[in-house]
């Protein structure tokens, strides 16, 4: 199960199974959307599907609530929330955000991220005004009733969508406090892996194959653009060619690798969720307890 509707996300999946690769694996896998984004999880949890794909926070919450999740692959690897500006807002940096108007959600995340950069740059939300801006974030930074904006790495091709700047200017929270613990996970159930350790590896190892034919050259970019908007005509197919451009960098290590988790980027990040209160401080769920790299490290090396 996915995180979210049919966009760039899925197109390592969707290739993988148009190509093949699972069926070359012995596998037939089902992708599919989440009802909400609370579903993902729970479903995972009720043995309803085998795979999600979640988040580092989300993950650490399941297990003290007792609930049997474990990430085996990095499908982003960077974190990708940030904050977005017009190029000609005058604003060069969170130094400038005194009396600015910040859009937010009430995410518990979220507001982690920005309470972390302000406290970096000496200020507190009595310098700023915060606004949920729901799911309308662009053209109310168009507009001017916000002058900032949380984002993540494919949002300024929401912002091309209704005619404003592509170019606007990112602020990245992982370059403000915020430790760069992996953003998009492949999860699954200690129960699962145990009892399908090969499958699993299999099931990495021809989703590795799909991210990398996805990328292979613009016209096999296009041509993903083209089905995962016949999946979801929500998204324009030059959106998800946006898209691809603009997430590039997070599927992919220094060494051009996908799927490795970072047990140093994860100890940050529990540290991280402790400290913003996010996670208990006397909870003793560990960074092995949520991750493991036993998987993806096989099936990049064909030992399963």
């Amino acid at each position: 199960m996915m995180d979210w509707l049919a966009y760039w996300s899925w197109a390592a999946l969707v290739a993988a199974d148009d190509q093949g690769y699972y069926a070359e694996e012995g596998l037939k896998v089902d992708i599919i959307a989440p009802p909400s984004a609370a579903e993902p999880l729970k479903m995972l949890a009720a043995d309803q599907v085998d795979f999600a794909i979640n988040y580092v926070p989300a993950l650490f919450t399941a297990r003290a609530a007792g609930i049997d999740v474990k990430a085996v692959a990095a499908h982003q690897r960077n974190l990708s929330a940030s904050l977005f500006w017009l190029p000609d807002a005058g604003i060069e940096g969170p130094q400038d955000f005194r009396g600015k108007t910040i859009g937010a959600t009430a995410k518990l995340d979220e507001n982690a991220y920005l309470d972390t950069l302000l406290e970096r740059e000496g200020m507190t939300r009595d310098d700023i005004t915060i606004v949920d801006p729901g799911f309308s974030w662009a053209p109310l930074l168009l507009e001017g009733s916000i002058d900032v904006a949380y984002g993540v790495a494919p949002s300024p091709a929401s912002m091309k969508g209704i005619g404003g700047p592509f170019d606007l200017v990112r602020l990245e929270y992982r370059d403000y406090g915020v430790p760069n613990y992996p953003w998009l996970l492949f999860v699954s159930s200690d129960a699962f892996l145990d009892a399908n350790p090969a499958a699993t590896c299999r099931f990495l190892r021809a989703t590795d194959r799909g991210i990398a034919y996805a990328y292979s050259d613009d016209a096999t970019t296009e041509a993903m653009a083209n089905m995962l908007h016949g999946i979801n005509d929500g998204f324009a197919v030059q959106t998800n060619i946006d898209h691809s451009g603009l997430m590039r960098a997070d599927f992919f290590d220094e060494n051009g690798q996908w799927g490795k988790l970072v047990e140093a980027d994860w100890e940050a990040g529990r540290a991280w969720l402790v400290e913003r209160g996010l996670l208990e401080a006397d909870s003793t769920v560990q960074v092995s307890d949520v991750m493991t790299n036993e998987h993806i490290t096989k099936a990049l090396t064909a030992q399963e």
